[in-house]
């Protein structure tokens, strides 16, 4: 993410606003975590590309190494799937 943002301000790109999260966890074990989140980035701009017009279902799996929880596999479904 961070380097695709450097490469759009390199390039002349501007980002404007921002996404709207709200995840819900699910703590499975001691060591594991599922987050699922109904992402809304209809306000979220990237130069002229318009943002996605419908809420897109976001699902994360999570595991703690001993230091930090790490995602350990990210799936972003299409829009209108929420």
């Amino acid at each position: 993410m961070t380097q695709a943002l450097r490469d759009a301000r390199q390039t002349g790109g501007d980002v404007s606003g921002e996404p709207v999260l709200d995840p819900e966890v699910l703590i499975e074990s001691s060591g594991s975590a599922q987050v699922t989140d109904c992402l809304d980035d209809s306000s979220w701009r990237l130069s002229a590309q318009s943002a996605s017009a419908e809420p897109r279902r976001v699902d994360a799996g999570l595991v703690h190494d001993g230091l930090a929880w790490r995602v350990s596999d990210l799936r972003i479904w299409e829009p209108g799937t929420c």
